[in-house]
């Protein structure tokens, strides 16, 4: 662990398996905030490091936690991509239907044959909507003439 000034080694020894150490110290982020002490720039002193403890079960319960919390860190990513690949082609069917209203093609068959394209979160307003919501995001607030003239 280190900051800006200050350092701290981990040293495993017999019976912890470092891969252990490493996500008992990820799953104590929060207490090792808490520990911080300062304002700009938060230090765990050695007294505060050196009362940290961590439950130490058998060298083999270490290492089926660690392949445990590794296939579940597997699993989360394959999620990610998933979830990304979903956006990517929910982006995609939205601009494909932007093109084809504005070619015309969006005709009453295809509207009946497709409500769940055209309703609710998908709908024109809602679409006009996150339009200007991302345009206003993009753009900085422009000051009137009034805001000028009284800062």
């Amino acid at each position: 662990m280190s900051t800006t000034q200050h350092f701290a080694n981990w040293i495993c020894g017999e019976e912890l398996v470092n891969k252990y150490l490493m996500y008992a110290l990820m799953a104590a982020k929060d207490h090792l905030t808490i520990s911080g002490q300062g304002s700009t720039v938060k230090t765990i002193y050695m007294p505060a490091l050196k009362q940290f403890q961590i439950l130490l079960p058998p060298k083999t319960e270490q290492t089926e936690i660690v392949r445990r919390v590794e296939q579940l860190f597997a699993f989360a990513d394959q999620i990610e991509q998933r979830v990304k690949a979903a956006q990517s082609r929910v982006n995609h069917l939205t601009q494909s239907i932007l093109a084809r209203a504005f070619r015309g093609e969006l005709t009453a068959d295809w509207r009946e044959q497709n409500p769940e394209l055209i309703s609710g979160e998908h709908s024109a307003s809602a679409l006009l909507a996150r339009i200007k919501a991302e345009r206003a995001a993009q753009t900085p607030a422009k000051r009137t003439r009034k805001q000028k003239a009284s800062a």
